[in-house]
């Protein structure tokens, strides 16, 4: 199992944006030196969500130079925000830049507030508007250079032709390594049939991550992919923590682990008038969620806490069902000064005492075909999948 950092301290004003890019970049830098396979950014806008999120292309290239061995990744790239012939030309010269250790993970957002500031509707953006651009996008990384032309100008979104070739090519053929969020039952087809690992969203309840892991393990296996494909999706099929802490004791872990979802219920506050201005102007026709990310049932299926063991014991288990990767954010919630350090500290803790226990192999194939319906019954929380899951939880 591999171990992923997952970069999203969040600025609370403008005098914080400077500290805050600073402490991503330096985070981001040590997690490559301590070991971690892959760091991975956000892409976020006009909110304070992760600063360098308003162009991760940028804040990766900045990195790209400085790193030894990660891999970048993105959770996720927001593919309605970008015109397809722009998405495709900046993850090539990326891809080069990395040599190939590039996995975009696409999304179609999740904030009301951000799509109002692009000017685009929330409800076309998972309708339809993302699946549009990535049709585009891969017509446009299958073009050579005498191939006829690639015309969208009949699209409902954005319009292009392009007669010669996008520039530059890709490093990895066809195109960059791409990953999609498995929130709705449609994505979770798509990405199988492309032979693409998943993101699986659990932030409504452990059973639905569940039941979304086991409807793409059956279709990626239905579509009879090879298996370097399959090895590929097995080893980059990723599980999000929001937060986890090692502690000498089990409360001293739990209450690090508090301290960070404290501080971003901060700014889920700040942003719940924006979220309301949002959906009266229509960007948006589902009502804003007063979500609570303190609330046991956040906290508990986003959350990691305990002593070594305990963590290594809960980790164990996630290796047992077979994810590949596990995605951690050390540094979620509102900056604040005076803890600042303590992100650093514990990806440096969870590096040296956890990360070791593990041996970095990829799952065996065998954990493609197994069956999870024990852990769903077991899961304890069978509350129903939500329509689009990521706008009512706001993980």
């Amino acid at each position: 199992m591999r171990f992923s950092t997952f970069q999203v301290p969040t600025s609370t004003g403008a005098g914080d944006d400077g500290e805050v890019i600073e402490l991503t970049a330096r985070q981001s830098l040590a997690a490559d030196r301590q070991g971690y396979a892959a760091i991975f950014l956000p892409e976020h806008h006009v909110s304070g969500y992760a600063p360098t999120g308003s162009d991760p292309v940028a804040f990766a290239a900045y990195l790209a130079p400085q790193l030894t061995q990660a891999w970048i990744g993105f959770a996720v790239t927001v593919v309605p925000s970008w015109h397809p012939v722009r998405l495709v030309e900046r993850l090539n010269l990326l891809d080069q830049l990395l040599k190939g250790r590039l996995l975009v993970g696409l999304g179609s957002g999740v904030s009301p507030v951000e799509h109002a500031a692009l000017g685009i509707r929330t409800d076309d953006m998972v309708a339809g508007m993302t699946d549009e651009v990535m049709e585009v996008a891969l017509r446009l990384w299958a073009k050579d250079i005498d191939d006829p032309e690639v015309a969208f100008d009949d699209s409902t979104y954005y319009r292009g032709n392009v007669f010669s070739r996008v520039v530059p090519a890709s490093y990895t053929k066809p195109h960059p390594h791409l990953a999609r969020v498995a929130a709705r039952p449609e994505a979770i087809s798509r990405a199988a049939a492309a032979g693409w690992p998943v993101m699986v969203f659990g932030g409504d309840g452990r059973a639905n991550l569940l039941r979304r892991l086991q409807q793409y393990r059956r279709e990626l296996l239905a579509v009879g992919h090879d298996d370097e494909t399959l090895a590929f999706c097995r080893r980059w099929t990723t599980h999000t923590v929001l937060s986890i802490a090692i502690g000498d004791t089990e409360a001293e872990a739990r209450a690090h682990a508090m301290a960070d979802m404290q501080a971003h219920q901060k700014f889920v506050l700040t942003e719940r008038p924006h979220q309301q201005r949002a959906y009266e102007i229509g960007i948006t026709s589902r009502p804003p969620f007063a979500r609570d990310v303190t609330s046991p049932q956040f906290f508990d299926n986003n959350v990691i806490y305990g002593t070594a063991d305990q963590v290594e014991e809960q980790l164990r288990e996630l290796e047992e069902i077979g994810f590949g990767n596990i995605l951690i954010a050390f540094s979620y919630g509102a900056y604040d000064p005076s803890r600042r350090h303590l992100a650093e500290e514990m990806q440096e803790r969870f590096a040296t005492e956890i990360m070791p226990r593990f041996e970095l192999t990829d799952p065996s194939s065998a954990t493609l075909d197994k069956d999870l319906s024990a852990y769903i019954a077991a899961a304890g929380d069978q509350a129903p999948a939500i329509d689009h899951p990521t706008q009512r939880t706001g993980a």
